[in-house]
């Protein structure tokens, strides 16, 4: 259990290190692809380091988390590259699901 909160926390992390480097670039649909797919890919690889694997109920978490971090930010600021970035963040994270898993 603790394997999978840390597995969630630094997937977050990620979203927040990237929402920092955000500011100095563009965001796109592409970006956020790659940002969901790498927080799946390090949640997988933490998830190994401590002996354990990843599943389906990991990547539906990190999947949630990632929504609701979206849905928040879409709401403060409605622009439409948070929309793509945030929608591209959850299509990642599915599709590092598909491929992880």
């Amino acid at each position: 259990m603790l394997a999978l909160i840390a597995a969630i926390l630094v997937s977050q992390a990620i979203q927040a290190a990237d929402d920092l480097l955000s500011k100095l670039g563009a965001i796109s649909l592409a970006h956020g692809v790659l940002v969901g797919y790498v927080e799946i890919y390090v949640c997988k690889h933490l998830m190994e380091w401590i002996g354990l694997s990843l599943d389906w109920l990991v990547v539906l978490l990190v999947a949630l988390s990632a929504l609701a971090v979206s849905l928040i930010k879409i709401h403060r600021t409605g622009t439409r590259w948070i929309l793509a970035f945030n929608f591209g963040v959850l299509a990642g994270v599915v599709a590092g699901g598909f491929l992880l898993v």
